[in-house]
């Protein structure tokens, strides 16, 4: 399948520090809020969710990292979380 990532060309963290998006460590000083303003002035934050949302469905994905389409690794677990119980109910 090709998927046309063209909007990453557009993404206001492009040139970023990745450290911010990806940090090492948890906790309230990690640049993660710092992302998340990145994130929220972005113009194709909803392209980014979308395929990070792709890929973490993936089968076999396990490992939620960084800050994707305004959203951290915790809250798009609990977005993937919620997805299934609403499945696995209907």
């Amino acid at each position: 399948m090709v998927v046309n990532e063209a909007w990453r060309d557009r993404a206001a963290c492009l040139g970023a520090d990745t450290d911010l998006f990806f940090p090492e460590t948890g906790g309230p000083n990690n640049g993660t809020s710092r992302a998340l303003a990145i994130c929220a002035r972005c113009p194709v934050v909803a392209e980014c969710r979308e395929y990070i949302d792709r890929v973490e469905s993936s089968p076999g994905y396990r490992t939620f990292h960084g800050v994707w389409g305004g959203a951290t690794a915790d809250e798009r677990q609990d977005a993937h979380r919620r997805a299934r119980k609403t499945e696995v109910a209907a």
